[in-house]
């Protein structure tokens, strides 16, 4: 496995989290 590939699985993942994010603050951000 090269460094590259862990780079870009861990960029992935923050993507992911970020958009996971954004979605609770769409849906329960309204309300605050």
């Amino acid at each position: 496995m090269t460094p590259q590939l862990t780079w870009t699985r861990e960029a992935d993942t923050l993507v992911l989290a970020e958009s996971w994010i954004r979605t609770c603050w769409r849906r329960y951000g309204t309300r605050a």
